[in-house]
């Protein structure tokens, strides 16, 4: 990308992807402290392409080069944060889901189901465009995406009860999260 171009699009979709991917209810329990995390990573991530030429592809192309470095990025980081947590001090706060939340199920995700399903879900990206931002092959892809299907089936599924209150119970289990 060239200074100049229009980065608002990615920026937000970089964001949008980074503060989802960030929490994950192990480490970060809420939306402000995700963001937080994310946004250095973002930067780091925006800086990396801001003299790149990138435009070999179309903004779709683009999106996924910068989805996959922040995707780097983050394990990077996650795999310092695990490394430096001996007494499991992160580990230690108290989840404040509720039971039957889809959300907070997706944020219990492991990390590779949950950029896998973010990926195609949120980021609306086809299977072959997520395996390649993830450098992974296609059929990996799709066994994450039907094992990360499979556990959020199987948490909604298992607070059916609780559910039949709910608005949506006769809505698709799996939407856009924004």
């Amino acid at each position: 990308m060239k200074p100049g171009e229009p980065w608002g699009e990615h920026e937000r979709a970089l964001r949008r992807f980074g503060a989802a991917l960030a929490r994950d209810n192990r480490y970060i329990h809420d939306d402000r402290a995700a963001a937080a995390l994310a946004e250095p990573l973002v930067r780091q991530t925006l800086l990396a392409f801001h003299n790149k030429d990138v435009s070999t592809g179309g903004a779709l192309e683009q999106r996924a080069q910068l989805l996959a470095h922040l995707i780097q990025r983050y394990r990077r980081h996650m795999r310092l944060i695990a490394a430096n947590d001996e007494d499991g001090e992160w580990a230690s706060g108290a989840s404040t889901s509720r039971p039957g939340d889809l959300r907070a199920a997706v944020h219990r995700l492991p990390l590779e189901l949950r950029e896998a399903l973010l990926l195609v879900v949120v980021e609306g990206f086809s299977h072959a465009r997520a395996a390649a931002t993830l450098d992974i092959t296609l059929t990996l892809l799709i066994q994450r995406l039907a094992t990360a299907r499979r556990i959020l089936g199987g948490a909604v599924q298992s607070d059916r009860g609780s559910a039949e209150s709910m608005r949506w119970r006769g809505a698709p289990h799996l939407r856009l999260i924004k």
